[in-house]
């Protein structure tokens, strides 16, 4: 995998995904840890916790509600009716917890301590029968010897299994506790290796991905920095298609069309450069004509001097002739009218020499 070549997003999508993959894979170990944990809290609760309880309950009701019934009846403490009432209500507590208990998940060796149970139990469960008797009987003497020699006796062994029971639930309770505190000891170190593999996978694969990213990038930088400071020199290669490479194109078509319009620049500015010299030269030559041509003005202007002279000398001359013009013009103008009068005189004669032509025909 050529991550130079690759997409960002693509990269990204990797580092996201392994970040992703790692959590769930802690996630997942933490999860069935934590199910691991609840179920041996549960095993130890149901199985464990509520059967020490519903022991220890059958162990008061015989050791403690029994016996202290007997007693009290026996020192006139308590009634025969109280009695009777209180040793049937611990016997109903022993079945009830009893039962409950034989429900549980016993172990094998529960098994053979409820065996022993049951037992010693048949002779205590006598011995409360006989016991219930002598108390409606309310022979408080009989009642003294049957517990002292029967009912003490009877019950001892029954305390004793039910003590092995007990110290086996306790037992088996911290057999439990030693299992998960194994299981904890053993997820907690392969969860913080996996954290640890996970943090260096993710570090190593994000500083790689990251490397990727900023060398092209720096090396763009720089690029746009030499063309910044007008270095056009720069040899751009171009070796993938990825936003990088796309932004490494840009900057090497950037590049090239700039040593384009610096070149055409520069042929203009040549170009310019030879107009300007040619312009100079064409501008010396004309300075020296426009030196020549100064001096034939000075010359012209001298001339002009005289020909206004000459033109001031012919408008008094044209107007001294504008006067005898206008002498003349006036003379023919009564030339004019004499000439009229002539021809008002020659039409007059010319009508009198009609007159006489016809005067002549007649």
């Amino acid at each position: 995998m050529n991550l130079e070549k690759m997409k960002i997003s693509n990269k990204m999508l990797i580092l996201l995904t392994g970040l992703c993959l790692c959590i769930g894979i802690v996630g997942g170990i933490g999860l069935y840890g934590a199910n691991s944990t609840k179920e041996s809290l549960d095993s130890v609760y149901k199985n464990r916790v509520i059967p020490l309880k519903q022991i220890k309950l059958v162990s008061d009701a015989y050791s403690v509600q029994i016996v202290d019934t007997a007693h009290k009846v026996r020192d006139g403490a308590m009634s025969a009716e109280d009695g009777v009432r209180s040793i049937l209500q611990a016997r109903q507590i022993i079945n009830e917890q009893w039962s409950a208990y034989l429900a549980t998940n016993l172990t094998k060796e529960e098994l053979i301590l409820v065996d022993q149970f049951k037992k010693v139990s048949t002779n205590a469960d006598k011995a409360v029968d006989q016991l219930v008797e002598h108390v409606r009987s309310k022979n408080l003497e009989q009642l003294r010897i049957f517990a002292a020699r029967d009912l003490y006796p009877a019950l001892d062994p029954l305390q004793e299994a039910l003590g092995k029971l007990i110290e086996l639930q306790l037992n088996e309770t911290h057999r439990q506790y030693l299992a998960s505190d194994a299981d904890y000891q053993r997820n907690f170190g392969f969860i913080t290796a996996l954290i640890i593999l996970c943090v260096l996978s993710a570090a190593s694969i994000g500083y790689l991905i990251t490397r990727s990213i900023t060398r092209p990038l720096n090396s763009a930088v720089r690029l746009a920095e030499k063309v910044a400071s007008g270095d056009l020199t720069s040899n751009i290669i171009v070796d993938s298609k990825n936003e990088t490479g796309q932004l490494l194109q840009a900057l090497k078509d950037m590049n090239e069309s700039l040593v384009r319009i610096v070149s055409q620049v520069r042929t203009g500015t040549d170009t310019i450069a030879t107009a300007s010299t040619q312009i100079a030269t064409g501008n010396l030559d004309l300075s020296s004509r426009t030196e020549e041509q100064a001096s034939s003005l000075e010359e012209t202007a001298s001339s002009m001097e005289e020909l206004t002279s000459t033109v001031k000398q012919n408008a008094d001359n044209a107007r001294q002739s504008n006067q005898l013009a206008m002498t003349a013009s006036e003379v023919a103008v009564q030339g004019g009218s004499v000439v009229s009068q002539v021809v008002e005189t020659m039409g007059s004669i010319k009508e009198s020499a009609n007159k006489i032509v016809d005067i002549i025909g007649v």
